[in-house]
């Protein structure tokens, strides 16, 4: 039983690792790849035949494996590159989505960003007035960290009582 919490375990954080470093995709690929390798020391250890050699040769294969799941930037440069920029975009959404919590009038907007030679950020979404809509550009302006933004697309949809209009633009 603590062999299979061993290896549960180890696939979980091989996902929660290449999630993190380069997204759910890659996740998804790091745990396949944990999986095969518990699939492999089960049937090692679970055949009668299997020699020392072939046990120490799956153990080195494994080791190797794992350093460079864990650590893909030391052995690419632009792998490094791409979890730098992975970071970058997750850094930049979840400090919108801190600005959208303190206001009700920005709960239904959403942020997205990526990189696209710099960071491109698109806010979109509705907010009940003009003075909201200026609000939320005031505070974006002077909270958030602009200078790593290379463009702020607005999508947003402003919902006065009778009157529904739709601003957009570039900063």
């Amino acid at each position: 039983m603590l062999v299979v919490i061993f290896l549960f375990s180890s696939i979980l954080a091989a996902y929660t690792r290449g999630d993190y470093l380069l997204g759910r995709g890659v996740g998804v690929v790091y745990a396949i790849v944990a999986s095969m390798l518990a699939v492999l020391f089960y049937r090692a250890f679970s055949d009668n035949r299997t020699n020392k050699l072939q046990l120490g040769a799956l153990t080195v294969t494994t080791v190797i494996v794992t350093v460079f799941f864990a650590f893909p930037g030391h052995w690419n440069w632009n792998v490094q590159i791409s979890i730098d920029d992975h970071a970058e975009e997750r850094a930049a959404e979840t400090e919108l989505a801190r600005l959208f919590a303190t206001d009700p009038a920005f709960g239904r907007l959403d942020a997205t960003a990526r990189h696209q030679k710099g960071l491109w950020v698109r806010i979109k979404g509705v907010v009940p007035t003009h003075a909201d809509y200026d609000r939320l550009r005031q505070q974006v302006q002077e909270e958030c960290e602009l200078g790593t933004y290379r463009e702020i697309d607005w999508c947003i949809a402003i919902r006065e009582k009778q009157n529904t209009s739709t601003e957009g633009g570039d900063d």
